[in-house]
Order: C-alpha cells, then structure tokens, then sequence
C-alpha cells in the first residue's frame, strides 16, 4: 500500500521551482565570491543574472503548458537562448 503525499500547491508549480533554482545557483556564486578573488561579481551582476534565468525559465514554463509534447525542442531552444545570452553579457564578442 502506497500513500500518496499531499504537498503544498505552491511546491508543484513550475514557477515555483524557477525562483528556488535561480536562488541557489545565485547562493552558489555568492559562496564562491567569499572563497575566491576570481569570482568577483558586484550586485548589478546578480540583478541581470537573476532577470536573466527568472524570465527565461518563467517563459519556458508557460511555453511548456502551451506545448507539452515538444519539451525537448522547448528545452534545447531556452538554454540556447540562455547560453548565448549569457556567454554575450559575458564576454560581448559574438555580436
């Protein structure tokens, strides 16, 4: 006999689990910043950063519930998006 467990509304909603991964990969960065010099990020940096992730991750949660059946191609499509994003705000060499 299994029993199912009933978890609060907030924890199965796909915007809920942006926001938290957003917080902890930006928790990750901040810890490395007290470990490292060469992780030097100022609050501007974690601002666009979390705009950044936050509204990619939110656009990809509510394209996914337009379109379920092409989570792969939805995938692939966001985190290109995302990397090249980033990797321009980074470095600003492809365009």
């Amino acid at each position: 006999m299994t029993s199912q467990v009933d978890y609060p509304l907030y924890f199965n909603n796909g915007y809920f689990r942006v926001t938290v991964i957003t917080v902890l990969v930006l928790c990750i960065v901040f810890i490395a910043m007290q470990f490292t010099k060469e992780v030097n990020w100022d609050l501007a940096d974690f601002i666009v950063m979390a705009v950044l992730m936050l509204s990619l991750g939110s656009g990809f949660v509510s394209v996914l519930r337009r379109f379920p059946k092409k989570i792969i191609l939805l995938a692939t499509v966001f985190s290109l998006t995302f990397l090249y994003l980033w990797t321009e705000l980074a470095v600003g060499i492809l365009f």
